[in-house]
């Protein structure tokens, strides 16, 4: 990255800022010297960092975990009953739905202008609201869902991801419940939304609305899993 970077932005000095860095002295030794051939200062920041130590027998030994687990699927709560809404795509042309690859002053405005515009076209009913990111897309739903929090609502942000991470139904474990579907950008593979309701007595939710890059038709699959959790489920399309 850093390489493609000094191509077209050179810099004498990069500081890499990552939530966690597990490099072993083999790879930080690997790193100084790629930054010596590209002749820059890169500094890493990360808030936790450590070294990551597996058996030789780890993948024998998940294995084995996962057969004597119990991975209960997430029950739905009763039929498909939710109602679903598309709203259509009226994203202004050239206005970046997240910051991915930069955002200026201008471009912020204007994607917070549209995400404001889009929230006050969606009618919900009261109740508790769940707004649904698709994998990366995370900034416009988090920002929608704020809009939609200032008209009072109890509005509450996830998004799905294509990390398939074990459910396990029981109290204190992170993951619960799981909801798998054909991934809306590639339907070869899947993607996943987790502890959708838990507990089981949680209140429902009353209306979903999922925040998509992707066609409508693409996200049938997500639209039809998330059916039987709330009275309306709303799409929203971005660019």
């Amino acid at each position: 990255t850093v390489a493609a970077l000094q191509a077209v932005r050179p810099r004498a000095r990069w500081v890499l800022a990552t939530l966690l860095d597990l490099r072993d002295d083999d790879a930080r030794t690997a790193f100084a010297r790629r930054c010596a051939q590209l002749d820059v200062d890169v500094e890493v920041v990360a808030l936790l960092d450590g070294t990551l130590h597996l058996p030789p027998d780890v993948l024998a030994r998940a294995v084995a975990l996962q057969r004597d687990l119990v991975a209960r699927p997430a029950p739905p709560r009763g039929p498909a009953r939710a109602r679903v809404v598309p709203h259509p795509r009226d994203w202004p042309a050239g206005v970046p739905t997240g910051g991915r690859y930069g955002l200026g002053p201008a471009a912020r405005e204007a994607r917070d202008g549209a995400v404001r515009r889009g929230a006050a076209g969606l009618e919900l009913p009261p109740g508790r609201v769940l707004v649904v990111g698709v994998e990366e897309l995370m900034a416009a739903p988090v920002l929608l869902a704020r809009a939609l929090e200032r008209r009072g609502l109890d509005v509450h942000v996830q998004s799905t991801t294509r990390s398939p991470v074990l459910p396990l139904d029981e109290p204190g474990y992170a993951v619960r419940r799981r909801l798998v579907f054909p991934s809306p950008d590639d339907a070869g593979r899947s993607s996943f939304l987790c502890n959708i309701a838990v507990p089981d007595d949680a209140e429902p939710w009353s209306a979903i609305v999922v925040v998509t890059e992707d066609d409508a038709d693409a996200c049938v699959p997500l639209l039809q899993a998330l059916r039987p959790w709330a009275d309306e489920v709303h799409l929203v399309e971005l660019a």
